[in-house]
C-alpha cells in the first residue's frame, strides 16, 4: 500500500488522540507530606500543572479520596471513580493484576477507554509557595480530555 502526504497526515491525527489524556494522583498538602494524603485526583495532562493541582482548575477529584490508588497491596483500593472527567458523567477504573489501570464508562457499553500505566519514582511536582507536592500514580492515554 502506497501512503501519501495527506494520508500520513491524517493517520497522524489520529493517532494523536492516543496521546497521554490525563494523570491520576495525589496532592499532597504542608506538613502532611508524609504519608498525609489529602485527596485523590485527576489533571489534564495539558493542563498537569500547579495551578490545577492547588487551586483546581480542571481538577476531577477521584472517590475514595485518600489512599494510594492501585495494587491492593496495605489494603489500598483496586476501584475508584471520577465523575464529570473533561464531560465524562463517570469514569470507572479498575487495577489489573497485569500491573495497568484501565477505565470505562460508567454505563457505557464495555468498552475500554482509557489504559493507565504506573508513574516511575521522581515524577512528582512540587508547587513553590503552597508547601505541598503531587504524586503523580498514573498516566493515562485515552481520547477523553483531547479537543
Amino acid at each position: 500500500m502506497k501512503f501519501t502526504t495527506p494520508t500520513i497526515l491524517t493517520l497522524g491525527c489520529l493517532l494523536s488522540k492516543a496521546a497521554a489524556d490525563f494523570h491520576i494522583g495525589a496532592w499532597l498538602a504542608g506538613d502532611n507530606q508524609i504519608g498525609g494524603v489529602e485527596y485523590n485526583a485527576i489533571c489534564p495532562s495539558d493542563y498537569w500543572n500547579c495551578q490545577c493541582f492547588v487551586q483546581g482548575d480542571r481538577r476531577y477529584d477521584v472517590t475514595p479520596r485518600i489512599g494510594e490508588l492501585g495494587s491492593g497491596y496495605n489494603g489500598d483500593p483496586t476501584f475508584w471513580w471520577a465523575k464529570n472527567v473533561c464531560g465524562v458523567s463517570q469514569l470507572n477504573f479498575y487495577y489489573l493484576d497485569s500491573g495497568i489501570v484501565q477505565g470505562y464508562i460508567d454505563g457505557g457499553d464495555g468498552s475500554v477507554v482509557a489504559n493507565c500505566y504506573h508513574q516511575p519514582p521522581g515524577t512528582d511536582v512540587e508547587c513553590d509557595g503552597n508547601a505541598g507536592a503531587w504524586l503523580d500514580w498514573w498516566v493515562c492515554y485515552s481520547y477523553i480530555c483531547n479537543p
